[in-house]
């Protein structure tokens, strides 16, 4: 398999990129790792001076680390004998564990820190984006993304960190082996060149393998998440099996692709102790006969090259897994690019204020470029009155909507307030005071009382309890046995239709809106229902500003003024009975 420089290139400069912020980490994890592989590789060195006065040779260890601890004793005006030098042992050791412990705290706590600064901030944003960036993610990614992309980027980091404390404690190791024996310490260092070079092309294999795997788990959520969304019609249309069949589908070849990418993984870390091994024997066979072979520096020697091969043997593991988890880096980092682009950018700042009227100005508006669904458009919202918006499927209506929710800019034209741009307002003090209840009722799974508070803290139960009996739902409410508390279910789906209505209009009534919208908010539901909203709609009367989209007559009969939609134009308005009652009306023929 050829070397991918390019590929090589590209991830390098991606983990550049992505941990640019943590280069202090890095070098404090540098410093504490050669210091942690310095008092082990020490101690482990030790040994040779205390062999040659356990077995009373009369010799003493030639090489640097062996004089540098006879001079240190000496200096110490500490007797050099055995219990002295196992003291020493022993205490080299305890200073390595505690400096390790303390590099592995720092490791946890970096990582902890930029798993939990990644999800704030990536949610953070997405909830900052423009809608039209949100309309066009797919179900389940922004999950995938958060809970189980950035944790796998996560590891990455750690396991960064976790290299450089291995590679800095494999120098130490190299540099008191090199005093020891610098010909036999190069030779293993010559192999050890050689092999990195022999899995090199491997690393960058196993990386393309996770890529698959990264891809077949975001399909295989998305599908999952989808066909629970919709179970309900699933079922209605008999089709479970064939949706079973794509998920087993999904899901044998995720299998495929992990036990390809493991058996990958493990063969070539499995080679490193036979490998290590096979160098220690053939050094043995080759240096035993030698005169001037002495067994202490040799065993020491040996075992540090042991060592040496477990930490290669790490590396090897800490590089495939950074191979592994790449792919999820580079999907987190291209949604960041993506959301960060994406801002809603919207520079008002004037107060809220509807005293007159809402003015539609020559509004031009298309979701596609040069397909406008709203043309030339005027008309005009009066303060405390009732507004109907009618027309077929693909009007415009919800466009309407979307535009009086600042979720898209016209194309053309202006909406003014009061004569004031609308653009010119606030765009969470517009929010806040408009009330918005659509025909996708979304509903947490939570408390009746949760989902007509929604998110303020400050909302009292007296206000919940007003905003349920504005909305008709009081009564119904305290018919179940937990009442208020009563959960309902992920979207709503312990609920009828008409009581997740009723909910979603006490939540926004509960707001104290100064503008309602009613974006086909009874085109779902019973007759006793819509009857009991458009009571509480009429209720609301002369108080609060009103604006009701649908798509049939009953809903708009009680509005004081019917704009009717065709085309994205208005074509004809007035009062809802009045124009029933003429024949050549349009709203007349579509009813």
């Amino acid at each position: 398999m050829a070397i991918n420089v390019s590929k090589i290139t590209k991830a390098t400069k991606l983990l550049l990129f992505a941990f640019r912020n943590y280069k202090k980490q890095f070098l404090v994890m540098t410093i504490l790792g050669t210091i942690s592989g310095f008092f082990e590789s020490i101690g482990i060195a030790a040994v040779i001076p205390l062999f040659y006065l356990m077995t009373n040779t009369g010799q003493s260890g030639t090489d640097i680390i062996s004089r540098t601890i006879q001079n240190f004793f000496s200096i110490s005006h500490i007797p050099l004998n055995p219990p002295a030098i196992l003291i020493f042992i022993l205490l080299l050791f305890c200073a390595k564990a505690v400096v390790y412990v303390i590099a592995r705290y720092v490791n946890t706590k970096v990582t902890g820190h930029y798993e939990e600064d990644a999800r704030k901030d990536l949610f953070s944003r997405t909830m900052h984006a423009s809608w039209s960036f949100i309309l066009n993610q797919k179900g389940g990614q922004l999950e995938s993304i958060i809970l189980y992309d950035i944790e796998k980027a996560t590891s990455i980091l750690g396991l960064i960190t976790g290299l450089i404390l291995t590679f800095t404690t494999f120098l130490t190791y190299a540099f008191v082996a090199f005093s020891i024996s610098a010909k036999t310490t190069l030779a293993i260092m010559a192999i050890g060149i050689i092999l990195f070079f022999i899995y090199k092309p491997i690393f960058y294999g196993i990386r393309k393998l996770f890529q698959e795997v990264s891809r077949l788990q975001k399909e295989s959520n998305h599908h999952v998440g989808e066909s629970i969304a919709g179970a309900k019609t699933i079922k209605s249309a008999a089709v479970e099996k064939i949706v079973i069949n794509k998920a087993s589908d999904y899901f044998d070849r995720l299998r495929r692709a992990k036990l390809s990418a493991a058996i990958y993984k493990q063969s070539t870390v499995s080679l490193i102790e036979p490998l290590g091994f096979a160098v220690i024997a053939f050094l043995f066979i080759t240096t035993y006969h030698s005169p001037s072979f002495n067994i202490a520096p040799f065993a020491v020697i040996m075992y540090l090259i042991q060592r040496m091969f477990n930490y290669f043997k790490t590396a090897q593991n800490q590089i495939h897994s950074i191979n592994e988890a790449v792919p999820y880096l580079g999907t987190m980092l291209n949604y960041r690019k993506n959301v960060v682009g994406s801002r809603e950018i919207w520079n008002g700042d004037k107060h809220f204020s509807l005293n007159k009227e809402i003015e539609f100005r020559n509004i031009v508006f298309g979701y596609v470029k040069n397909r406008n669904v709203l043309s030339s458009l005027n008309f005009t919202i009066k303060k405390g009155c009732i507004t109907g918006i009618i027309g077929i499927s693909g009007a415009g209506k919800t466009t309407i909507t979307d535009l009086l929710l600042r979720l898209f800019r016209p194309i053309d034209g202006k909406i003014f307030v009061d004569g004031i741009d609308l653009e010119d307002i606030d765009i969470n003090d517009w929010r806040k005071n408009i009330g918005y209840v659509s025909q996708d009722i979304f509903l947490m799974n939570e408390s009746i009382e949760n989902n007509i508070r929604f998110y303020n803290d400050k909302m009292s139960q007296a206000d919940i309890i007003t905003a349920a009996k504005a909305a008709n739902i009081y009564e119904t409410v305290q018919l179940f046995p937990e009442k208020f508390k009563t959960i309902a279910g992920e979207r709503g789906v312990k609920l009828s239709g008409g009581q997740r209505q009723r909910i979603a209009l006490a939540r926004a009534l509960a707001r104290n809106p100064k503008l309602l919208i009613l974006d086909e908010a009874t085109s779902s539901i019973d007759n006793e229902s819509e009857q009991l909203i458009q009571e509480s709609i009429q209720n609301l009367k002369g108080r609060t500003t009103i604006i009701i989209i649908a798509h049939r007559s009953s809903s708009v009969m009680q509005a004081d003024n019917l704009l009717v939609l065709k085309n994205g134009q208005i074509v004809e308005q007035g009062k809802p009975s009045d124009l029933l009652n003429n024949e050549t009306s349009y709203f007349a023929k579509i009813n």
